[in-house]
């Protein structure tokens, strides 16, 4: 078994566990659904070494091939709740992390 075939059976384990339906808009196209994590109430990093506070926000991982890569003002319906993105934080080429509110 390879890495990639290991991996991608690990995923399909932990998307039946982890994951909720979504509805992804993208700012240009068409929508599609997908499952993703969401993580509400989560610190996020302030964005200089000398910050005075702490912010917490809602992160959203979904998966590159369903998603691509979204890019600012896309949105995300989960419940009937629109998220919008503010940031990639990160993107493995696998898994990209979104800042929303």
């Amino acid at each position: 078994m390879t890495f990639n075939s290991f991996a991608d059976s690990l995923e399909a384990g932990v998307s039946d566990i982890f994951t909720v339906s979504a509805i992804y808009a993208p700012v240009t196209g068409d929508s599609v659904n997908c499952n993703v994590v969401i993580d509400k109430d989560v610190v996020l990093e302030p964005n200089a070494y000398d910050a005075q506070y702490v912010e917490t926000g809602i992160i959203i991982e979904a998966l590159v091939s369903e998603v691509g890569e979204p890019r600012k003002t896309s949105t995300f319906t989960i419940d009937s709740v629109e998220y919008t993105v503010q940031k990639i934080e990160t993107n493995d080429g696998r898994f990209v992390r979104l800042i929303v509110t």
